[in-house]
């Protein structure tokens, strides 16, 4: 099928696609990849970006694993707590820190040079599985709150996936301006407080909001209204590459954004539960 639209008298009116980017508005992501007008005999389908996805599920798993058997395995047990039961060792502490910066890392390289998506993804997604399964290794009293983030985060996903599917919310330019408000907003925010909290006359109020359950609610809140706003985005994405025919080789694109996105959620869903659990 043509990817060109024609008037009445037969004149063109464009390429599709590009009347596409300009109705989805200003998400960097989805204009990078409907900008490209190349196609390939293998182009992007639903199965093959849910393969990378589960690659990169994998690797994430792996990486927790790993990090269980080097805490049991791994050498001489330093004690840190005694009392909570909170120990490490030094193998475990080292790889600890090479792979919180393997997943920094590998996160930029992955979003800025495409081509080593896979390479650079598998590294980030396995480092910061390994961080996790570290988290739980050597404070142990937050097995249950890692266990519930990822609940959470599952019902986040699957609920997004069936919004979308629905057409509840219409992922287009409207949509991406409320995406980008709300987390220029939050972004902000963030920055503001940073600057009030170095203020010796406000040090004192600021930290008390911090630490109150009220506020960190609210920062929940926030949070998961971004991720679910970014999981219908990475949707949208997805949907296009595939019908748009796009080379195979975006897959890998899509594929990273989408389970950078559910990570993102991951994380900030065990902060705010660690952060709760702390201020009880």
């Amino acid at each position: 099928m043509s990817n060109y639209d024609y008037d009445e008298n037969g004149n063109s009116l464009g390429d599709n696609r590009q009347n596409k980017t300009f109705a989805l508005g200003v998400s960097p992501l989805v204009n990078k990849i409907s900008k490209i007008a190349e196609k390939d005999e293998s182009s992007c389908s639903y199965g093959g970006i849910v393969f990378k996805i589960l690659f990169f599920m994998a690797f994430i798993v792996g990486g927790f694993v790993v990090d269980l058997i080097i805490h049991r395995y791994g050498g001489e047990v330093f004690v840190i707590d005694s009392v909570k039961n909170m120990t490490t060792t030094k193998l475990e502490m080292y790889i600890g820190i090479a792979a919180l910066i393997c997943f920094f890392l590998g996160t930029i390289l992955a979003s800025f040079i495409r081509p080593i998506i896979p390479v650079a993804g598998t590294i980030a997604f396995f480092s910061i599985g390994y961080i996790i399964g570290m988290l739980g290794s050597v404070f142990p009293d937050y097995w249950d709150i890692i266990l519930i983030a990822l609940a959470v985060t599952f019902g986040l996903v699957l609920s997004m996936a069936i919004v979308f599917m629905t057409d509840i919310v219409k992922v287009n330019k409207k949509f991406y301006l409320v995406l980008f408000s709300v987390l220029g907003a939050y972004l902000l925010a963030g920055i503001i407080i940073m600057i009030l909290y170095f203020v010796p006359a406000t040090r004192a109020s600021v930290s008390y909001m911090l630490n109150s359950r009220w506020w960190i609610l609210l920062v929940g809140a926030i949070v998961v209204l971004l991720g679910c706003m970014f999981l219908l985005s990475d949707f949208q994405t997805i949907k296009m590459s595939v019908e748009d025919h796009l080379p195979k080789k975006y897959e890998w694109l899509c594929a990273f954004s989408l389970t950078y996105t559910i990570v993102w959620i991951y994380l900030r869903v065990l902060d705010i539960l660690a952060r709760l659990k702390s201020s009880k």
